[in-house]
């Protein structure tokens, strides 16, 4: 990893603190809408969405950002790791930077675990409806569903032969 110089410093730790802002602010957009979804407050939910779209982008522009000016400065980080507990040594970036980049690395960890969570609850609520679904529809082999006929008249579907397939017992 090469150490940048006095010149390099300021600007990179202001980008990283930028990228940190708004890595906070995507957080937040994630657990309000794990709320909206825990709760199924949908104008919450859908409130979220764009300002949640909106972190998005600017984290994805800020990081950018940053690591276009590490490339035009020559400096290095692929080789660093903020979790391994190590000191900063002669070829850090030097204590606060690391400490950026710490803090950077927990919050990326922090959005992918909310990011799971709130895929968890999406993927929960979408199976509960495909069974509602399913349960309500006489082709899922309920065969305790019901159907209306064009006469209103109620139509189980208790025997196995009433489908379009045996015309004769529609």
């Amino acid at each position: 990893m090469t150490a940048p110089t006095e010149k390099y410093s300021a600007p990179l730790a202001k980008l990283l603190r930028s990228e940190i802002t708004t890595a906070g602010s995507l957080l937040a957009a994630l657990k309000t809408e794990r709320d909206g979804l825990a709760t199924l407050d949908e104008a919450l939910i859908n409130a979220n969405v764009a300002a949640k779209e909106e972190r998005i982008t600017q984290l994805q522009a800020a990081t950018a950002e940053r690591l276009t000016f590490m490339t035009d400065n020559g400096l290095n980080i692929s080789d660093y790791s903020p979790t391994d507990g190590s000191e900063p040594n002669q070829d850090s970036l030097g204590a606060e930077l690391d400490t950026l980049l710490n803090e950077l690395a927990k919050l990326a960890r922090q959005c992918f675990d909310e990011n799971r969570l709130v895929g968890q609850l999406l993927n929960r609520h979408t199976h509960f409806i495909s069974q509602a679904i399913a349960s309500l529809s006489p082709a899922s082999g309920n065969r305790h569903s019901l159907t209306y006929g064009e006469n209103g008249s109620i139509n189980s579907t208790d025997n196995s032969q009433d489908s379009l397939l045996y015309p004769s017992k529609i």
